[in-house]
């Protein structure tokens, strides 16, 4: 319940070009996404993190785009929305 509020929150936040807010959100969304085994199931988990790897990028962030980008596993880089931003 609490994963699902936070995903829209960072869909709202992208369309308002709410950008602290946006980051606030993915800091929750990471630790719910990363530390809580039942988030596997979240459709939204890749869609909404290459976002924010894309997000980090476009505003030349190389470092928390680096550090971001290790917490993807392997086996997900494939995944459309990473390799996007890859």
């Amino acid at each position: 319940m609490i994963r699902e509020a936070y995903e829209t929150t960072v869909f709202a936040c992208i369309r308002l070009n709410d950008m602290p807010g946006l980051e606030r959100a993915m800091h929750v969304l990471k630790s719910l996404y990363f530390n809580n085994q039942s988030s596997q199931n979240s459709n939204q988990k890749w869609p909404i993190f290459g976002l924010w790897l894309t997000y980090l990028l476009s505003f030349n962030r190389m470092a928390d785009y680096n550090t971001e980008l290790e917490l993807v596993p392997y086996e997900e880089r494939s995944n459309a929305y990473i390799d996007f931003a890859v």
